[in-house]
């Protein structure tokens, strides 16, 4: 916390649309223009008399300058709070470096590494940001190591999903090649087209909407009524179906789904069927490791 002589070398600008948050008053009632206490700072410029900070707060109605302020740096996002007195209010705002009247050109590469944490020099560059007294300096060097290391805790979740995507996917196809070579298809198939359910199972509108969606030659996937990726906001496909989640259950590479594999085969063996089905765009193009020969009707 900075001490009342700093006050007049600070500066901070406030995004726009920064949060705002209000605490509970404590029991006893709110007493506006009473110092709130221990670390809160009076809002007003000793030299010139006007706010330090110019940021109005919304109070019973009415939009006012807050006359007291702190800092909450015990956060990944450090942030200003202002209120009107003692048991008033708390209000909060994104704390950010103040801009230099001059435009600038962007950091490089080699710049944005110097503000990097847990590094042979990180310890130097917190004390260089001591010298300069610029408590908002300090808060945005904090908030830039602190997403970077929350970026990098989402990337490994994000990996550990794709993991666990790929694992699903491998057991749906192992239980696609389960059904395969139970016949379980062509089983069920001769009940569905020709035999009728017992009354009351379903009616007579709905087994025939169901063949008609069944027997549909050209229908192999699911119908949905709108296709958007969650992931890279495609409109053709679904999440699901994205191909840098997608892990081909033919040949086991990512990037692509298994209908657009150049080496499908890669999935047979030599004492199992063929696993690709024949309507593959490649099914013919490449041998097949597999040595038993089914006869296609």
């Amino acid at each position: 916390m900075m001490d009342d002589e700093s006050i007049p070398a600070l500066a901070l600008i406030l995004e726009d649309q920064d949060r705002e948050e209000a605490q509970t008053p404590a029991p006893g009632g709110p007493m506006p223009g009473i110092h709130p206490g221990i670390g809160w700072f009076r809002n007003a410029n000793e030299e010139t008399g006007s706010p330090i900070f110019s940021e109005y707060v919304l109070e019973d109605g009415l939009e006012i300058i807050a006359p007291y302020y702190q800092f909450d740096m015990d956060t990944d996002s450090p942030e200003l709070l202002l209120t009107r007195g003692r048991r008033c209010t708390v209000h909060s705002r994104t704390l950010r470096a103040r801009k230099d009247p001059y435009p600038r050109p962007a950091l490089t590469r080699k710049q944005r590494y110097s503000f990097e944490a847990d590094q042979p020099f990180s310890r130097l560059v917190d004390w260089a940001l001591d010298q300069e007294e610029d408590n908002t300096l300090k808060a945005e060097v904090a908030r830039y190591r602190a997403m970077t290391k929350r970026a990098s805790r989402i990337a490994n979740h994000i990996a550990a999903l794709r993991e666990d995507l790929a694992d699903v996917t491998e057991q749906r196809f192992q239980s696609a090649k389960s059904l395969a070579d139970a016949n379980t298809y062509y089983r069920i198939a001769p009940r569905i087209i020709y035999s009728m359910p017992p009354a009351g199972r379903l009616t007579d509108n709905q087994v025939h909407h169901a063949r008609n969606f069944f027997d549909d030659p050209w229908a192999d996937r699911p119908r949905y009524d709108t296709l958007l990726c969650s992931w890279c906001g495609a409109n053709n496909h679904n999440v699901e179906n994205c191909k840098p989640l997608t892990k081909c259950e033919y040949c086991g590479r990512w990037g692509h789904c298994s209908d657009f594999c150049r080496t499908p085969h890669d999935a047979c063996s030599s004492n199992e069927p063929c696993r690709i089905p024949r309507e593959h765009a490649r099914w013919g193009l490449h041998t097949c490791p597999s040595n038993i020969h089914i006869f296609h009707a």
